[in-house]
This record gives C-alpha cells, sequence and structure tokens, in this order.
C-alpha cells in the first residue's frame, strides 16, 4: 500500500475546484484499482499523483504551494 509523504500528509486543505477529464477506460481502470490499493478515492488519486509530479518537476514545493521557481522538463 502506498503511504503519504509528510509533506502531503501534513498539506492543509485548500478550497478546491472541480475539474473534468477523459480517459482511456482502461487507463481508468487500473487508476481506480490503484486507488482502491490505496484505500483512496479516485479523484485523491489523481491529485496525490498531480502533486507528486508538480514537485518533482518543479511547479510546487514540498509544502504543495505554488513554486515560484521556473519549472523542469522531464
Amino acid at each position: 500500500m502506498h503511504t503519504e509523504s509528510a509533506a502531503v500528509a501534513g498539506m492543509i486543505r485548500r478550497k478546491t475546484v472541480a475539474f473534468t477529464m477523459r480517459m482511456d477506460p482502461e487507463v481508468r481502470a487500473a487508476a481506480e484499482q490503484a486507488a482502491a490499493n490505496d484505500r483512496r478515492s479516485l479523484a485523491a488519486y489523481i491529485e496525490l499523483l498531480m502533486i507528486e509530479d508538480g514537485k518533482r518537476r518543479g511547479l510546487l514545493t514540498p509544502e504543495g504551494r505554488l513554486s515560484k521557481r521556473k519549472a523542469t522538463r522531464t
């Protein structure tokens, strides 16, 4: 089971916005299974992936805030 990083676990919940997306049904099924394995909703799982990627690319700080640095490509 996936464990949250200290930064993600300690994040203060901010106001959220709705986001609609389309994806391949097989990708969605895989994401739903991964979310279930982590005992998360699909939305929470996708948000976690986006936060982790944003941090890796330098778009977010370790605390999950918008970074002022220029993002890196990976």
